[in-house]
């Protein structure tokens, strides 16, 4: 008969094949790490206040603080601003958000002055008052 001998696992292997076992093993984690964020994770969701952005850019406007050009400007601006975010997360125009997802950021657009929102509170007074009528 003959003898089997069983070498038993770890038994024989050399520091460089260890070395070389963790670096396969590192490398193949990262690259799955990276295909579930990008292929299978959920969006990031962004929230941008655009009606109280666009109430303020219209008050500098009628106010006369601000030019045509100018207000144009600061729209693509913020509509830059909004594509820009758009590609790697949801970006939400609302007040309120609902949901569990736990990564929700703001998008800051570039600020008006304080003049621009003065009479914000006003002005959405008069919208809800209007949707009421209806």
């Amino acid at each position: 008969m003959e003898e089997k001998t069983i070498q038993k696992s770890g038994e024989g292997l050399s520091l460089f094949t260890w070395i070389k076992i963790v670096l396969v093993n590192l490398i193949i984690t990262t690259v799955m790490i990276f295909i579930y964020h990008y292929r299978f994770a959920p969006p990031q969701i962004a929230v941008v206040d655009l009606k109280g952005y666009l109430a303020g850019l219209q008050n500098l406007y009628a106010e006369g603080k601000i030019t045509s050009d100018e207000a144009k400007r600061k729209l693509n601006e913020a509509i830059d601003i909004i594509k820009k975010e758009s590609e790697d997360s949801v970006v939400l125009s609302s007040d309120i958000v609902f949901g569990k997802n736990a990564k929700i950021k703001k998008v800051e657009l570039p600020r008006l002055s304080d003049e621009a929102y003065k009479d914000y509170g006003e002005i959405l007074r008069k919208f809800y008052q209007k949707k009421e009528r209806y």
